[in-house]
């Protein structure tokens, strides 16, 4: 029964803010396309929201004015509009993606990332 809910838990995506929070599923490549597109849409209008999928946890931030000059800790391309903030790093959205990928139950670091 434990299994099954921490299984549950990290195929779900739980996206919140100041106003609420919601749980998209994150299991078939569509759906983490919808997820993605979600989640920086949401940053865009309130600003900052947290992610978590399974045990990996975000938050992703939209950009200040000094936020362009700024470089993905993993692969140092510029960050642009939104940052997403994890383990104390700013990461661009690529990284971004593949690191919270990494918490989906099934999804191996081999598997490639849309």
């Amino acid at each position: 029964m434990a299994t099954n809910r921490a299984t549950r838990a990290a195929t779900r995506a739980r996206i919140s803010a100041a106003t609420g929070a919601f749980v998209l599923p994150v299991v078939t490549p569509y759906e983490w396309q919808v997820f993605c597109e979600h989640l920086s849409a949401a940053a865009r209008r309130r600003g900052t929201v947290r992610v978590r999928i399974g045990a990996v946890h975000c938050e992703v931030r939209l950009g200040s004015a000094d936020h362009v000059r700024r470089r993905c800790a993993t692969c140092a391309c510029r960050l642009h509009t939104v940052a997403f903030r994890m383990t104390c790093r700013d990461l661009c959205l690529r990284c971004a993606r593949r690191r919270l990928g990494e918490g989906i139950v099934g999804r191996t670091n081999t598997e490639k990332t849309p």
